[in-house]
Order: C-alpha cells, then sequence, then structure tokens
C-alpha cells in the first residue's frame, strides 16, 4: 500500500495543484482549478481545501473545499462555490486500494480537526476525462458507509444526435415555435463587448426578480470571467431583434468536449417571439459546428434533488436531451 499523507492547501502549491488538475486528474475540470475558485470575494467562503502527496511528493488527489457552521455543526463542503468539488484523482492512483487510501485520510484529518460532517459533490461522468470511468469514486464513497442525493440534468450526446438536420430531434410544438423566431428574424451574436455584456445581465437581473432571486454572480464578476479569469472557458450568446438584444446565455467550455449553458434569459415582453426557444436552438448548432460531444442544460430539481421542477425538464427534453445524473454524497462523523 502507498503511504500518503495529507495537507492544507497552501499559496506555495498553486501552480502543482493547476498542473494536476488540467494535465494529471481522471476528473478535474476549470471548476476545481484555483483560478476558478479564487475568484470568490474574501469572506465568502472559509477555505479548507486539501492535497493528498504520495512519497515522492507527487499530488495523488486534490479536495477543493470550503468550513462552514450549519446548525451548530462544522461543515467540509466540497465545494460550495462550485458545480463540482469532490475527490479528484490522480490518472496515475485510479485504483480501488489507492481510492481507499485517500477516503481513509480524508476521514482521519476531518475526525482529528473536529468536522461533523462531509459533503463531497463529485464531477459527473460526462465533465470527466474522455475513456475514464469516474464511478469506482462513486462506488467507494458509499461503500464506505456515505449516504447520497442525486440531481437530473438534461443533456445532448451529439453522437446520437441528427446533426444535419437539429429540428428533427426536436417535437412538433419546438419545430413550430423555432420557425416562428426565424420568420420573425431573430439571430444570435456571440457578445464581445462590456456593453454587450451589461444588457445581457439586466435581462438576466429582470429574468431572476420574476423568482424574487438575484444572479450568484455580480455582473462585475461576468465580465471579469470574460476579459481575464476564463477567457478561454466562457461564452456568452445573445438574440437579437434587429438591433435589441432580447435574450442571451452564459456558456462554459468543458474542455471542447462538454458545452454547458446557464443562465439562459429572456425580456418578457417579448416571449411571443420564442427567444429562448430560438436560443436552444442555435446554442446546439454552434456546438455541433465546434464538434462538441455534449450540450449540457443543466439539473431541473431543486432541494437536494427531492423537487423535480417537471415543467422545466419537459421543456429540455422537447429539444432532444437526454438525462444524467449528478451525485453528491455526505457522511455525518462520529
Amino acid at each position: 500500500m502507498n503511504i500518503f499523507r495529507i495537507e492544507r492547501y497552501k499559496f506555495k502549491y498553486e501552480k502543482q495543484w493547476e498542473d494536476f488538475v488540467f494535465n494529471y486528474s481522471i476528473n478535474g475540470t476549470f471548476l476545481q482549478s484555483r483560478r476558478f475558485l479564487n475568484y470568490h470575494p474574501k469572506g465568502r467562503f472559509s477555505d479548507s481545501s486539501l492535497i493528498i502527496f504520495d512519497k515522492e511528493n507527487e499530488i495523488v488527489g486534490v479536495i477543493p473545499a470550503c468550513e462552514y457552521i450549519e446548525n451548530g455543526e462544522l461543515v467540509f463542503d466540497s465545494h460550495k462555490g462550485s458545480t463540482f468539488g469532490g475527490l479528484i484523482i490522480s490518472k496515475k492512483y485510479n485504483s480501488i486500494a489507492n481510492i481507499l487510501e485517500v477516503i481513509d485520510l480524508l476521514e482521519k484529518f476531518l475526525y482529528e480537526n473536529s468536522y461533523n460532517r462531509v459533503l463531497l459533490k463529485n464531477t459527473s461522468q460526462i465533465f470527466s476525462q474522455e475513456n475514464v470511468n469516474v464511478n469506482l469514486i462513486n462506488y467507494l464513497l458509499y461503500s464506505k458507509g456515505y449516504d447520497t442525493y442525486e440531481e437530473i440534468s438534461s443533456v445532448i450526446d451529439l453522437d446520437s444526435y441528427e446533426k444535419e438536420d437539429i429540428l428533427s430531434n426536436c417535437n412538433n410544438n419546438k419545430k413550430r415555435q423555432i420557425k416562428k423566431a426565424i420568420k420573425n428574424g431573430l439571430r444570435l451574436s456571440i457578445l464581445t463587448n462590456d456593453n454587450e455584456l451589461k444588457e445581457y445581465y439586466s435581462i438576466l437581473e429582470e429574468n431572476m426578480r420574476k423568482f424574487g432571486k438575484k444572479p450568484v454572480h455580480s455582473y462585475e464578476e461576468l465580465k471579469e470571467f470574460k476579459n481575464f479569469r476564463l477567457r478561454d472557458e466562457i461564452i456568452f450568446m445573445g438574440i437579437f431583434l434587429e438591433d435589441k438584444m432580447i435574450a442571451g446565455a452564459m456558456l462554459f467550455n468543458f474542455n471542447n468536449k462538454v458545452l454547458h449553458a446557464q443562465y439562459i434569459s429572456s425580456k418578457q415582453d417579448y416571449l411571443n417571439l420564442f427567444p429562448v426557444q430560438f436560443l436552444y436552438y442555435k446554442i446546439i448548432e454552434y456546438a455541433i459546428k465546434k464538434e462538441y460531444k455534449y450540450v449540457s442544460w443543466g439539473i431541473s430539481t431543486l432541494n437536494h434533488g427531492r423537487d423535480l421542477n417537471k415543467r422545466l425538464i419537459e421543456f429540455k427534453t422537447a429539444f432532444g436531451s437526454t438525462f444524467s445524473i449528478n451525485k453528491s454524497y455526505f457522511k455525518k462523523l462520529k
């Protein structure tokens, strides 16, 4: 058995962490990179990220994490500020014995540091490295007594999609709506300047107000993503009627493999022109042109997966989407 050791993340490990996540892990994405995690302003989260090393100081795994008090308990959460965190494991050490040792080492560390609960939000299979199955991590956590909750996500597997005729994958209602949108003269444009981004953000805020919510990210954060922090991973799209933006979306590029859409929003006064349906259609068209393998529309659940938004998931399914499961694992520490 290998002899591993665990350390808290320190700034001196930043380059080594980044290199590991992007080049040596089976399930790392930019969401677990320090470049992404460090955008959170000081005070939003208390960073508790961990690194596991082998005897030669090579990284075996990393665990991006934060900690907080909830109901009087100290929680280790991987990671509250990211869609996916969890155990990020090295290609070299992707085996039953090694992953079990990582889990045991993590739990020993958490016991010794007085954590009461642990939550691990693992990377979904479609976002992981090509031809590497991450289900071993999921099973071994289950075998060690972790409970799980699941969230259902909508995706399009473009390998099994009719690419030459996108509308043929849609139900009849969506076909009619998209054809009307095209007839109404709607067009898609990639947003390249900050004024366009600000216009899109105002549409997003208007949409969120309908549900009594605010966007998770501020305009300034999205601007920094676009111009600096995530220049290679983020795309903003707008739907225009003549020169007026009436809908838009933020998209993430995962390793040129998955195009993930979120913050899809539209002006309420133009819903009769079907800008959102047209936006879905154009996102699929863009993904096909850029040779992505998947389009991801995100989850349609609330309350840790217990509450399904049937209307939302049926809307996504109407474009020929199928389903993927996001798994999170949690455990009460004795």
